[in-house]
């Protein structure tokens, strides 16, 4: 993306990720499912739910990173004619983790079903929690940057491509976190086989 204007304070935004909606969402709406008793119940939320990595899941968290920066170009003093430099900083940052929960709603009372929930709860937020951390990372990763470039043309010349280059940097930056925040997701489901390890798991049949 070409930074247009310069010499100015100029907001940017970059969001990405999973398509969350922005900032952490509890949603306690995810699916309905129907039924007199917790077998029933299950029956009819086996029926429902989510595809993850082609198996069935019970819930499911959508986590994704994403951040935007302040820049601010600054024109520099050089001591010679015909020679203009430019500095680019990150004037300030919010980095976030955006993240929605769904689980599915029964309006019966099992304490069996109580309990799956709880601890589908716990592993759906633990995926937040691990996107929280990340999107701290992202922060220290990207609010140090900066970028100084020269022209023998105009100032605009040089702080145009200064902010293309800490642009760039930036974006570099949340590649290399994004990747990373991918990859402690999987260890985490991997870790806990997707929660069933953490009690996700409805036995109807529970002591």
């Amino acid at each position: 993306m070409k930074l247009k204007h310069i010499l100015a304070i100029m907001p940017l935004a970059f969001v990405a990720g999973y398509g969350c909606e922005e900032g952490f969402i509890f949603n306690p709406q995810g699916y309905e499912v129907n039924g007199n008793t917790c077998e029933e119940a299950k029956a009819d939320m086996e029926g429902k739910g989510y595809t993850i990595d082609g198996k069935w899941r019970a819930g499911k968290a959508d986590v994704g990173l994403s951040f935007e920066p302040l820049y601010t170009p600054q024109p520099q003093q050089t001591g010679q004619q015909k020679r203009f430099c430019c500095k680019a900083v990150i004037g300030s940052l919010t980095a976030k983790c955006n993240a929605n929960i769904y689980l599915p709603q029964w309006n019966g009372s099992d304490k069996c079903w109580d309990r799956f929930i709880d601890a589908l709860t716990l592993h759906e937020m633990g995926h937040v929690e691990i996107c929280n951390d990340y999107a701290d990372k992202l922060k220290n990763a990207i609010i140090g940057l900066d970028s100084i470039q020269c022209s023998e043309i105009s100032p605009e010349q040089a702080c145009n491509a200064a902010l293309d280059e800490l642009e760039q940097k930036a974006n570099e930056a949340y590649d290399t976190v994004s990747a990373e925040h991918n990859t402690a997701q999987d260890a985490y489901d991997t870790g806990n086989n997707h929660g069933e390890r953490q009690g996700a798991t409805l036995n109807c049949n529970c002591e």
